[in-house]
Parts: structure tokens; C-alpha cells; sequence
């Protein structure tokens, strides 16, 4: 926490350096997941994100754009199981929220059209599963944090786009590619029945879960 007070000390103090650089807010619509070898039949959690961001002029074309995020991230899933007390149903969401920093690269195409590429780092601030299953008479539910179970810190590139209007509104769209296994190695050495599962195997006391976050934002903002 006091490495992120500390950024957004630097973030707020940069306007001391240059007059040049101009401030802004964004907020908008994420369609996150989770991708992976171990991360078959998750779907997009649909949530949102809202920040602060900086331009810093470098060339006539070129900029830089730090940025502050608060991602709401994750996955959701859905289906039936079959077990011989019968048949039910579930609906599952992995609530996974960051505070992001992303630093992109702008070319501007035209004055108001650009491209922007470069890396975020996350910081993750909660996570939670939850789950409702239905047996069609009757339906349950349960809530968990699962915050030890996933890394603290998430790496990521991102590619996007962005427009601005005259009158200093703008949108964005962005994709990010997670490039961390967000998942914390598991301990098969306390799995008491691991049956012929050919997964578990690795060193034979842990296994790294092969599983990333993928994000897609469609964002609007001020530049002020």
C-alpha cells in the first residue's frame, strides 16, 4: 500500500515539473476474464474501472500516458453438474479487483485520433468467490474470499486506441494481456487423494496453475 500512496504522490506532483502536461479522468465498462491451460469454461465478468491519467508531451507526434486505475477484474462461470443425489445447477463469479497503473505509449495518427501501447502493473486489492447452485427446487449460495490464493502483483500489456473531441472529452478502447500466472502455486503435498490426475505432478510437493488476465475497456474521459 505505501509503494501506491507513493505513486499517486508522483502522479499528482508531476504538474511541478512541466506546464505541458495535461491531466484527465476516465471511467467506463471492463469485459474481463481469465485465459489459461487451467482456466477452460470461465467466461467474461462484466464490471467497470475508473481512474486518473496524465499526457506528457516527448515529440511532436509522440506522448506518454501514466495512469491510476481502480479495475474490477475477474471471471464468471456457469452450468450443471450430475451427481447421484441429481442434477444442479450453478452460477460462479471471481471477483478480482486491482489498483492498475498502466503507462502507454501515444502516436497520434491525426490531432484528435491516436494508437497507444505499453505495460500495466496491478496491484491486487480483494478477491472473492462466489457461488449459487439450484437444484430447480430449491437454491443456496456462498461467498468466500480468496485472496490467498492469488499473487499480489499482475503484470500485463496493453494495445488500444483512443479519440478526442474539441472540447477535451474522449474515448478509449483498450485490450490488456495479463503475462503473469495470477494464481499462487498449490500444495499437492497436502491433497490427500490425487487419483490419476497427471497434472499434479511438477516437483512432486507443488503445481503452478497456467492462468492469466485478459481485459478488454471501453472507457470515456475529461482531459481537463
Amino acid at each position: 500500500m505505501k509503494k501506491i500512496i507513493s505513486i499517486i504522490a508522483v502522479f499528482i506532483g508531476l504538474n511541478t515539473y512541466s506546464q505541458e502536461i495535461n491531466f484527465g479522468a476516465k471511467a467506463g465498462v471492463n469485459f474481463a476474464s481469465i485465459a489459461g491451460d487451467d482456466a477452460d469454461g470461465l467466461n467474461n465478468r462484466t464490471s467497470f474501472h475508473v481512474g486518473f491519467l496524465a499526457e506528457i508531451p516527448l515529440a511532436p507526434k509522440f506522448s506518454l500516458q501514466p495512469e491510476i486505475q481502480y479495475s474490477a477484474q475477474g471471471a464468471t462461470a456457469k452450468g450443471r453438474v450430475f451427481t447421484t443425489e441429481g442434477t444442479f445447477s450453478y452460477e460462479a463469479k471471481i471477483k478480482l479487483d486491482y489498483i492498475n497503473l498502466p503507462v502507454m505509449a501515444n502516436y497520434s495518427i491525426t490531432d484528435k485520433f491516436s494508437l497507444q501501447a505499453g505495460p500495466q502493473i496491478g496491484f491486487l486489492v480483494s478477491a472473492k468467490a462466489e457461488a449459487e447452485v439450484s437444484d430447480g427446487m430449491e437454491t443456496g449460495s456462498a461467498a468466500e474470499s480468496t485472496k490467498d490464493d492469488f499473487k499480489a502483483v499482475d503484470f500485463g500489456i496493453g494495445f488500444g486506441a483512443e479519440y478526442e473531441f474539441a472540447n477535451g472529452l474522449f474515448l478509449n478502447a483498450r485490450y490488456v494481456l495479463g503475462l503473469t500466472n495470477i494464481l499462487k502455486p498449490i500444495d499437492i503435498t497436502s491433497i490427500t487423494d490425487q487419483g490419476n490426475d497427471p497434472t499434479l505432478t511438477a516437483d512432486g510437493k507443488s503445481y503452478q496453475p497456467k492462468s492469466h488476465n485478459t481485459l478488454i475497456q471501453l472507457s470515456v474521459g475529461y482531459m481537463f
